[in-house]
């Protein structure tokens, strides 16, 4: 690790700066290392043959990851030097005694030679206050203070410590306030003036670093957490191999494309930032955050990456990530023992991180998850109100014109990728191995139970599934929907809302066909009936609950050349989340009219269902030709500080050994 890794330091390959930090650096350095007290044994002398061992030791019963770790590599115990009263503390100057470099053990005897410490230490009355510093968060040691007198050992005392551990940030943490740099975007010129315009707004340019750091992607370069003692608190960087790629270095064997785009404003200096792993080091460590680097230089694979690695929140506390992230991040995570890693398959996708595909929402209620059904149930609609109304102008790949409503649901685009989307969309993404598989495992419902058959039904048709548009829903009351069968394939449709016993017409479909309610709140689509036709009379039933708290938002895809899906519409699910408050991608859908005026159908579902998510203000950024065109939005495209919750790990999880802050000496083996 980097020196000073607790309170600060620097980190820019200046001559003299990189070796271990060995020594206490000035206020605040010396308060921010934990006590380790040690009574002095009210002696004035001691034998010639006696002597105090202070040594550090590996505990048997800890994580696997620090198997390989040695005691001394954990920990720095400093010295004190200066009096106060009767006691001895630390202060700036003090010497590390036990370390990664001054080795696991520190002998105390009365003539002492290097690197050996004077035994006088300990005479007299008062405390010998010695300060710890961490080093290897999460790590256990055991701190071991023995007695001799010549050959023998006359007694010890022993205490575990623990390095407060590294704790991924919830999104129930807001972005951290007061006139520090607390929410990073690279500066890409025009390509993302409309996003740095917002966050300004937002957070005003004293919070907002626009960097320089040739890498448009800091989500993914690095994982903002923090760690947290009983005496203080500090940010902790987790670096990521996807930190290494910059103007000089390839991804996945291509050059980084951030180096070609006219106009962008790069500065780039060869003794300073490259990439974002010398942004982290250069910019980021400091006073109040700490950087853990041991990840940024390991091999490089696509799924090792910030954004794909994201905390749940709520109990027990939980991080998600894709399928293929290194084992050693993994095991360093596990290793931790606060939050429990939750895997997912993400192959689906070309860029498969989890934040492409699920957002924990800041309320701590609500989840918000890409859903391709309400999407085309949109486009359906949209196609009834006007089939040659256009959308998706300026977004791959209609990028000049777009393309109309009914071009991209009838399948007969211009281009061969949109020739299929509702296959690739409702049969491939929504295969029962993928999204839903990853829904269930999340455990995400659906605002649309599943359908029941009435038991007196005497057709062979079976309805799957339903759906529900919770965003065109008038108010929060759940909607019964009753579909009677008036043949062998047409039916009718009507709903009761909760609270009434009327049932309301609305609207007829037929087998074989999409159907959207005429309430616009209900949809089949063709693929969820089974069997070959029902008997006059059959009912279906299924409800359409808008107080749940799964939040389903409309993407569609488009199948890429390995048959990986990319976003073809906006994708609101990877937004900037900050309290009340979400960043996110401005919609591109078809601009109709239901009644409400023209609108942006899509734009229009989304802003409903993020303000049903508990967001009060919704902001709407073009991120179509800095970060949509290369498979990403707005949340890989930042990073930020969020605030250190007041709740201590050590309380909120008690299965875990808590923090020790006691004395450690209470054998006396001398006498006066």
């Amino acid at each position: 690790h980097l020196p000073d890794n607790w309170v600060g330091g620097d980190y820019d390959y200046l001559p003299g700066e990189e070796g271990p930090d060995e020594a206490v650096n000035a206020f605040p350095d010396e308060e921010d290392l934990a006590p380790l007290v040690a009574p002095k044994l009210g002696v004035r002398a001691f034998p010639p043959e006696a002597k105090i061992v202070l040594r550090v030791a590996r505990p048997t019963d800890e994580a696997p990851y620090f198997a390989s770790m040695e005691a001394q590599e954990r920990i720095r115990i400093f010295l004190p030097t200066r009096k106060v009263g009767r006691d001895l503390t630390v202060r700036a100057g003090d010497r590390a005694i036990i370390g990664p470099t001054a080795g696991e053990r520190a002998e105390f005897v009365p003539l002492p030679r290097p690197p050996q410490n004077d035994i006088a230490l300990f005479a007299g009355e008062g405390l010998v206050r010695f300060g710890v510093e961490g080093i290897r968060y999460g790590s256990l040691v055991d701190i071991v203070l023995e007695s001799w007198l010549g050959p023998l050992k006359l007694g010890e005392d022993r205490v575990r410590m623990r390095v407060a551990p590294f704790i991924l940030a919830t999104p129930l943490q807001r972005v951290a306030r007061g006139s520090r740099k607390s929410v990073f975007v690279e500066d890409l010129g025009e390509d993302n003036a409309a996003l740095r315009a917002s966050l300004r707004e937002l957070y005003g340019a004293d919070r907002l670093a626009e960097t320089n750091a040739l890498d448009r992607w800091h989500q993914d370069g690095y994982e903002i957490g923090y760690s947290k003692a009983p005496y203080g608190a500090m940010w902790v960087v987790l670096g990521l191999p996807r930190g290494q790629v910059s103007y000089t270095k390839t991804l996945y064997g291509a050059v980084e494309e951030v180096l070609t785009l006219p106009g962008a404003p790069f500065r780039y200096d060869p003794q300073r930032m490259s990439s974002l792993n010398e942004f982290t080091r250069q910019n980021l460590l400091g006073k109040d955050i700490g950087l853990i680097t041991d990840f940024q230089e390991i091999p490089l694979g696509e799924a090792d990456c910030g954004g794909n690695l994201e905390a749940i929140p709520g109990q027990p506390a939980r991080y998600l990530y894709g399928v293929g992230m290194n084992p050693a991040i993994l095991r360093f995570l596990e290793a931790q023992g606060v939050q429990q890693g939750l895997s997912i398959d993400t192959s689906l996708l070309a860029v498969g991180h989890v934040d492409e595909l699920v957002s924990y929402c800041a309320d701590g209620t609500h989840v918000l998850v890409v859903d391709p059904e309400v999407a085309w149930a949109l486009l359906l609609i949209a196609r009834e109100l006007n089939p040659e109304v256009r959308m998706l102008q300026g977004m791959i790949p209609a990028i000049r014109d777009g393309l109309t409503v009914g071009e991209l649901v009838a399948g007969t685009s211009e281009f061969a990728e949109l020739r299929d989307v509702r296959g690739y969309n409702l049969r491939e993404l929504m295969a029962p191995d993928k999204l839903p598989a990853i829904k269930a495992r999340l455990g995400i419902g659906s605002a649309t139970s599943k359908p029941l058959a009435a038991p007196n039904n005497r057709g062979d048709l079976r309805l799957t599934k339903a759906g529900g548009l919770v965003g065109l829903m008038p108010n929060n009351k759940a909607r019964t929907f009753r579909v009677t069968f008036e043949g062998p394939r047409r039916f009718r449709s009507a709903y009761r809302e909760s609270g009434t016993r009327a049932w309301v017409e609305d609207g007829q479909g037929e087998l074989g066909s999409d159907f959207i309610s005429r309430s616009r709140t209900a949809f089949l689509l063709a693929e969820w009936w089974e069997g070959e036709e029902a008997a006059p009379g059959d009912v279906f039933t299924f409800t359409v609950d808008p107080t749940v708290p799964w939040v389903q938002i409309p993407v569609l895809y488009r199948r890429d050349e390995q048959g990986k899906g990319v976003c073809l519409t906006s994708n609101h699910v990877n937004a900037l989340a900050d309290g009340p408050t979400i960043v996110t991608a401005q919609a591109h859908g078809p601009v109709v009219d239901w009644g409400k005026g023209p609108l942006d159908i899509f734009a229009y579902y989304v802003e409903r269902e993020l303000r049903r998510a508990g967001y009060r203000k919704i902001v709407f950024v073009d991120d179509r030709v800095a970060y949509h065109h290369r498979s990403g939005s707005v949340h890989c495209a930042t990073n930020a500080l969020r605030e250190i919750p007041k709740a201590n790990w050590w309380t909120s999880f008690p299965q875990l050994p808590r923090p020790s802050v006691c004395p450690v000496w209470r054998y006396v083996g001398y006498e006066h």
